[in-house]
């Protein structure tokens, strides 16, 4: 079962479209042959919220990081924060800002990132990043992280090739299943919700 309704959605999103595959709350954790790998610290795992491949097309992976909070995501805020490795330790919603990120930032979990992606597709060798937002501020600074030095290096260090980083709010996803979402049921309980609010003129 999903747990978070902005995964959910996301999730239905991505299987709406044609010869997709997709999985949620992937675990994984950086390898513990690490050399600086901490059993007290890296032992416990983080999660891919959402992967996502086309089996048509096995070289690209698709991930989406799901933010689903309240007040909205700085994609500034967190360029700042995260591409000056002084800032890490400072803290957001309860925890350091590359720990929200620590797939793209940490050299360990970066690799252990990729390697849990391997275990869906051993023939991967590009990936699109997505973080996916209830509703997104300074969304222009997100071409600012595919300049990360730090990010980048780290998947270069694991020979893959980072497509694209984006950044996508939830009024994104209601607008492509809206255009997109036929007379038929639907099989999601959103794009259903979608079809509903559309026959009530709710939504154009």
């Amino acid at each position: 079962m999903k747990e978070d309704v902005l995964e959910t959605i996301g999730a239905d999103w991505l299987l709406q479209k044609p010869s997709v595959y997709v999985k949620t709350n992937l675990k994984y954790r950086p390898p513990k042959e690490s050399i600086d790998f901490d059993i007290q610290k890296d032992n416990i795992y983080s999660d891919i919220d959402i992967l996502s491949l086309n089996i048509n097309n096995l070289d690209i992976v698709t991930i989406l990081n799901c933010k689903s909070w309240m007040d909205g995501f700085d994609c500034k805020k967190f360029d700042e924060m995260l591409k000056d490795s002084s800032n890490h330790e400072k803290e957001f919603g309860g925890k350091e800002y590359w720990k929200h990120f620590r797939e793209l930032i940490s050299p360990k979990w970066n690799k252990g990132f990729i390697q849990r992606i391997k275990e869906e597709n051993k023939n991967f060798k590009n990936i699109k990043y997505i973080i996916l937002s209830l509703y997104a501020k300074n969304k222009e600074s997100i071409l600012e992280w595919q300049k990360n030095q730090i990010i980048l290096q780290n998947f270069k260090n694991e020979n893959i090739n980072l497509l694209s980083i984006e950044i996508l709010e939830l009024k994104d996803l209601i607008k492509d299943i809206n255009i997109k979402s036929s007379d038929y049921v639907e099989n999601s309980d959103f794009i259903r919700m979608i079809q509903i609010l559309k026959a009530s003129r709710i939504l154009n």
